[in-house]
């Protein structure tokens, strides 16, 4: 896994992914209410109604492709990318490396060259990246995934 500092929405790639809960409200829709899953909600409106559907026909699934649109004149996918199992609580280690295991196989499926996620858990999930997160993804994601940072 590399990384980069600036901001994900503005870095050429295949697939950006959003870190997400497996959460849905009284209307079932995704819970999108903060972070870069409330930005990706503003940005593309629409995706919690169709967010809320998929989790609903496949519960047990960790990296959903939630949004398809173009990005530096080319298709990209917005990913879903599981890190806590309720939105109230912590993200939890284990869900995040089921989550990357899925992520690689995703990226094998659908071709990707370049995947930009953010330092996932690590904002209001409260975990550490360099010595919780980082080192789990480091050992699954290869030289395709790009964490980005905003520091």
């Amino acid at each position: 896994m590399l990384e980069t500092i600036g901001d994900i929405w503005n870095i050429p790639c295949d697939a950006i992914c959003i870190p997400t809960n497996n959460q849905l409200d009284g209307r079932g829709r995704a819970i999108m209410g903060a972070g870069l899953a409330k930005q990706a909600a503003d940005k593309f409106p629409g995706i919690k109604e169709s967010f809320g559907l998929q989790m609903l026909a496949v519960p047990d699934a960790k990296i959903y492709i939630i949004h398809k649109f173009i990005h530096f004149n080319k298709p990209c996918l917005l990913l879903s990318f599981q890190t806590k199992y309720n939105w109230k609580n912590p993200s939890n280690l284990n869900l995040i490396m089921a989550s990357a295991e899925d992520l690689v196989d995703v990226a094998v499926y659908e071709e990707f060259k370049t995947v930009l996620l953010p330092r996932v858990g690590c904002g209001l999930g409260v975990l550490d990246w360099e010595s919780e997160v980082k080192p789990i993804l480091s050992k699954i994601l290869d030289d395709r995934f790009i964490g980005v940072s905003q520091k």
